[in-house]
């Protein structure tokens, strides 16, 4: 990914104000964690809250916030940054506990 093209994306541009995705896909070791740190980053010079976790973290986060009922709460919380920046996504196994944490935070998101 190009400087220029990490500026832009930094911006925010419409992407942010449109709910939209970024997703970033390649072979390990090829940049893919630096790149989205390098929009984050932008995002966060644009004036933008961002938060950066690695998706395993954040579920197991969110089954924790489930399991003391605090789920909600949680869930409203992250809703206050601007953009969720979810690294090694591909990483979370796919058992229906996790899998159902995170779609219930990408849910709560697009509402």
């Amino acid at each position: 990914m190009r400087k220029a093209h990490v500026v832009a994306l930094g911006r925010g541009d419409a992407w942010t104000e449109q709910g939209a995705n970024i997703l970033i896909f390649g072979p390990s070791g090829t940049g893919k964690t630096h790149a989205a740190a390098a929009i984050g980053a932008a995002l966060i010079d644009d004036g933008c809250r961002v938060l950066f976790t690695r998706t395993t973290d954040l579920v197991q986060k969110l089954q924790a916030a489930r399991r003391d009922l605090i789920l909600p709460a949680t869930l409203a919380k992250l809703d206050k940054f601007d953009c969720l920046i979810l690294d090694d996504l591909g990483y979370v196994r796919k058992d229906g506990a996790e899998t159902s944490v995170l779609f219930e935070l990408i849910a709560e998101r697009y509402e």
